[in-house]
């Protein structure tokens, strides 16, 4: 779902997904954080978010920020 499309691509079968959920929120958040202008900021913001939410919360946002950013490094498939 990071596409940021309305549909889950796994497996290339688009699923709706539910846009007021808590996945939709999450995965927004980290297209949010992605965003920001610099890693200073992306830095500042997960560390906030660690002392309110908590390391594990942190962490997850982190390791989805990867996966997003190694997906915008492959070329899109929607486009093939």
């Amino acid at each position: 779902m990071i596409c940021g499309c309305l549909h889950d691509h796994t497996n290339d079968m688009p699923i709706p997904i539910d846009t007021w959920g808590d996945a939709r929120r999450h995965a927004c958040e980290v297209r949010w954080i992605a965003n920001l202008p610099t890693s200073q900021q992306r830095r500042e913001y997960l560390d906030a978010i660690e002392k309110r939410r908590g390391q594990a919360a942190a962490d997850r946002l982190r390791n989805d920020l990867r996966v997003l950013w190694a997906q915008r490094k492959r070329p899109d498939p929607h486009l093939s």
